[in-house]
């Protein structure tokens, strides 16, 4: 049973619970996630970051460093 102030919080409420219902449901049915949010743009800097360190030449060092600088903005952008 639910209790709110007032009907719409009631209605968002109940969507809500729904949502999360649906996600566990779906959750038990396909066990597989995908993680979203910006998080396949930070592994890939991370690993372009250990790639950069791997690389022979500084400027190509340089270079894949600075993508991963700009990958790592993407999630940031995401949150605001």
């Amino acid at each position: 049973m639910l209790h709110g102030p007032n009907d719409v919080s009631l209605k968002e409420s109940k969507c809500t619970i729904r949502t999360i219902l649906s996600f566990v449901g779906n959750l038990f049915r396909d066990p597989r996630v995908v993680a979203g949010g910006g998080a396949a743009e930070i592994e890939a800097s991370l690993r372009l970051r250990i790639r950069s360190t791997a690389a022979a030449d500084d400027v190509e060092s340089w270079c894949i460093r600075a993508f991963a600088d700009a990958l790592e903005v993407i999630p940031y952008t995401l949150a605001e």
